[in-house]
């Protein structure tokens, strides 16, 4: 039986890509990139400090700050209130392995929650407050 020139045509792009592609010429061939997993190891890694991973924390400082520059202090009041929480239970964890640095994080948490819960609160302290608390779970993370 004869080839058509179609056949053979198809036959021929088909080798030559199979070529192309165990040279590494060929795109997305995985001599020339990285495998996902081989990114992943390379990607730097978050630090953890001394009182161990302060994100789940500070994220909750970060939320409560953007209520208050919404204004909305009822709800800032109410997500402060989760950070105390979840501080209060991981303190026989954490506050061993550094009592010092735990109390320095502590104070600045007392001192966002007093700002939070006067009678009228000023949204500027507020935010000062917040902010040092941030800036406090940045450094010791």
């Amino acid at each position: 039986m004869k080839e058509s020139c179609l056949t053979r045509t198809i036959t021929v792009g088909l080798m030559a890509g199979l070529l192309l592609a165990g040279s590494g010429y060929a795109e997305g061939n995985a001599t020339d990139t990285k495998t996902k997993s081989d990114q992943a190891q390379a990607a730097p890694q978050p630090a953890v400090g001394v009182l161990g991973d302060l994100a789940p924390f500070k994220k909750i400082a970060v939320d409560t700050l953007e209520l208050v520059k919404k204004n909305e202090l009822v709800q800032a009041k109410t997500r402060i209130k989760d950070l105390e929480t979840a501080w209060d239970e991981a303190e026989e964890i954490m506050k061993p392995k550094s009592p010092e640095k735990w109390t320095s994080v502590d104070k600045s948490i007392d001192r966002a929650l007093a700002q939070l819960r006067s009678a009228q609160p000023d949204p500027a302290a507020c935010i000062a407050a917040l902010k040092t608390l941030i800036a406090k779970f940045t450094t010791m993370g």
